[in-house]
């Protein structure tokens, strides 16, 4: 019951298979018997998704006291922080896991997030940007980059331009363009379209969107929502009943 490594292994495993609670049990156990930063991280990190976050902010706290040169720690840290709004304390630990560990992208692109969160759309991009260099096949920081730049007055049309083309070929080897079609014209069949978005919620895109679908001929479109995000509110309760199916 004392073995460290054994514990340490339980809590990570029982958070791997979802068991969120008994990874805590194992990992509180573990830091009462071996305190250490990493072990306090990983404790920190089944808390944060037991949404516990007061207290992955004391445990968090404590692996940096111990090891000040923990990227990881840091950035959960700061994370944590801005999450809750508290951008004073939040930031410097984000640009502190960036200094440390300039190529992880994670905390640069953490970083970016808060900072367009901040309005300071200029020097999100940089970290979108440096985020990119580091992992060039993943599509947010090309998209939130592109966003950034609508606030920018100084970087259009060139600018603007050559990132939203960037954005576009990132896209496009990804996708194959149809090219032929295995229903007629004539056919009395109706028309099934998918509708892709991160924004079916309290967004612009469902505002536009609502007065369109509330509006079609259901005989002859049939509409099926995939919504990229699990986040979802009052305005998705008012757009559901308007597909045929619904997935997330």
């Amino acid at each position: 019951p004392k073995h460290t490594m054994s514990l340490n292994n339980l809590g990570l495993l029982s958070q791997n298979l979802g068991k969120t609670e008994q990874a805590i049990f194992h990992l509180e156990k573990l830091v009462k018997l071996e305190p250490s930063a990493q072990y306090y991280t990983n404790l920190a990190r089944s808390l944060m998704v037991a949404n516990r976050n007061m207290e992955a902010i004391e445990y968090l706290k404590k692996a940096v006291s111990l090891n000040p040169g923990d990227y990881l720690a840091n950035n959960n840290l700061g994370l944590l922080f801005c999450n809750l709004k508290n951008y004073k304390e939040g930031i410097p630990y984000l640009y502190k896991a960036t200094n440390l560990n300039p190529t992880d992208y994670l905390s640069l692109y953490n970083l970016g997030v808060i900072l367009t969160k901040q309005g300071k759309h200029l020097e999100a991009g940089h970290y979108y940007r440096r985020a990119l260099a580091t992992k060039p096949n993943t599509a947010s920081p090309y998209q939130n980059y592109l966003y950034g730049l609508c606030f920018d007055n100084n970087s259009f049309p060139d600018i603007y331009l050559n990132a939203a083309k960037e954005l576009e070929n990132f896209y496009a080897r990804y996708i194959t363009p149809y090219k032929s079609w295995h229903q007629s014209l004539e056919s009395k069949k109706s028309l099934k379209i998918g509708i892709v978005s991160g924004d079916l919620r309290t967004h612009a895109v469902s505002y536009f969107l609502q007065g369109v679908i509330e509006n079609i001929d259901k005989n002859l479109l049939q509409l099926f929502a995939y919504h990229t995000t699990a986040n979802e509110d009052s305005v998705t309760e008012v757009l559901k009943p308007h597909f045929s199916a619904w997935h997330n």
